[in-house]
Order: structure tokens, then C-alpha cells, then sequence
């Protein structure tokens, strides 16, 4: 039995880092980690949806409860973005 969540995509989410997907398949739990900063907080923004929030407020990550049951597990890996926006923040 595997304890530990894998990572399952890893990509590129913005020009200052990398955002990982992990799914842990024991508990269908799926998280998004955006940032490399610690959480301080959480907060449901429905059920089994859960933002980790930092000190000051920024979304460090999102992580879903039942995710298998939510949407399909394959979406995780599509990462869709406007060119256009990308090329301002560079």
C-alpha cells in the first residue's frame, strides 16, 4: 500500500514558478500546490474544496476532496492559458 500522495503533472503555471499536482489515490485527494510558501490557513469555498491560504493571504494551494467523483482524474493534466496574458507578466 502506498502512504505516500504522487505527484502526478508538473507544470509550468506562471513566469516566477512551477505548480505540482499531486493525487493521492487512498483518500481521492487531489492538490494543487502553487507556490513554494507556507500555508498558514485554510478555507472551504464549498464542500471538499479547500484553499491553503499564507500569512498574508495568497492561495498557496487548492486541494479537492472525493476528485474522482468531482471531475476526471485526466483534466488535471490539460493546462490551458491565453498567450496574450502570459506575455504581459514577463
Amino acid at each position: 500500500m502506498n502512504t505516500s500522495p504522487m505527484v502526478i503533472a508538473e507544470i509550468g503555471c506562471n513566469y516566477k514558478g512551477e505548480m505540482e499536482i499531486y493525487y493521492d489515490q487512498d483518500v481521492d485527494a487531489a492538490y494543487m500546490q502553487l507556490s513554494e510558501e507556507p500555508s498558514t490557513g485554510v478555507v472551504e469555498v464549498s464542500e471538499g474544496v479547500n484553499l491553503y491560504l499564507t500569512e498574508d493571504g495568497k492561495n498557496e494551494g487548492i486541494e479537492i476532496l472525493d476528485a474522482a467523483k468531482k471531475f476526471p482524474l485526466q483534466s488535471l493534466f490539460t493546462c490551458e492559458y491565453e498567450p496574450k496574458l502570459m506575455a504581459e507578466n514577463v
